[in-house]
């Protein structure tokens, strides 16, 4: 289990530094904070766990509406954040932990 604690302190780093990137003006890299920040989830356990997923959500709407094109402002990059946690709220209300995390049964922990 250490190297599941060594791979979680490796990816906060890279996800904060992905997150900046993103935020001064590299929007692609919101999609590797995404993923970073999933799999952080996932390892930091169910339940510090589904708390860091609501920041995945945020990342993945911002992701998609740079993507896109449509966040062109301050409150678009808002609404998106905003929705993203609403997004997250109702998946952690309605979805089992099984499904959220769900590509991570392959491994079998």
């Amino acid at each position: 289990m250490a190297i599941v604690a060594v791979l979680f302190w490796a990816l906060v780093p890279f996800t904060l530094v992905a997150i900046g990137l993103g935020v001064s003006g590299k929007p692609r890299w919101y999609w590797w904070a995404a993923l970073s920040s999933y799999v952080c989830s996932f390892l930091s356990g169910y339940t510090i766990g589904l708390l860091v997923l609501s920041l995945t959500f945020v990342l993945v709407l911002l992701a998609l509406g740079h993507s896109y094109r449509l966040i062109r402002a301050w409150w678009h990059s808002a609404a998106a954040a905003a929705l993203g946690v609403a997004l997250w709220w109702l998946a952690v209300l309605n979805i089992d932990d099984y499904w959220l995390f769900l590509p991570f049964t392959v491994l079998d922990f």
